[in-house]
């Protein structure tokens, strides 16, 4: 609808020039993109109450046993006091554990998957197979393939 919407809208003609420029940069349309699939995954998760990167957190903690915060910062690409922050969420909603963590620093224990992580992590991976086959669906496989490709080449790249 908010495609429609805007595809019937045509600018005033003082601003088609800016219009076109906008649309000629690359950042714009991945930046629109992404806003969409932001949108699309809010509204369908929101009953969970979670994050991507929350989900991501629990799905690598139940796929890669004995994984330490540290690993998973690494891995999720954020920064080590971010993810502190998510799993200490995450915990306190019962959904991690941080076993033995009174006589070791907390950040170098594995964490693990309470039942009730497991149940909310059930619920999320239909949801994202739901949330995934709406972003796929506009294109091939090949066409995915090279999406992946290229966005990884973007977010692996360094700064």
């Amino acid at each position: 609808m908010a495609n429609e919407a805007r595809s019937a809208w045509a600018p005033p003609a003082g601003h088609r020039q800016a219009l076109g420029e906008l649309e000629q940069l690359l950042g714009f349309h991945i930046s629109l993109a992404h806003t969409a699939i932001k949108a699309h995954f809010q509204g369908h998760f929101s009953a969970l109450g979670l994050t991507h990167k929350q989900i991501a957190i629990l799905w690598l903690v139940d796929g890669c046993p004995g994984s330490i915060q540290m690993e998973l910062a690494k891995m999720l690409g954020v920064k080590r006091a971010t993810m502190w922050a998510m799993v200490g969420r995450l915990c306190a909603r019962g959904l991690l554990e941080r076993p033995g963590t009174d006589e070791v620093d907390a950040r170098h224990v594995a964490l693990i998957l309470t039942p009730l992580g497991r149940e909310v992590l059930g619920r999320a991976r239909q949801a994202i197979l739901r949330h995934e086959a709406w972003v796929k669906q506009p294109f091939s496989a090949e066409e995915q393939r090279t999406i992946v490709r290229l966005m990884t080449r973007l977010h692996e790249r360094p700064d």
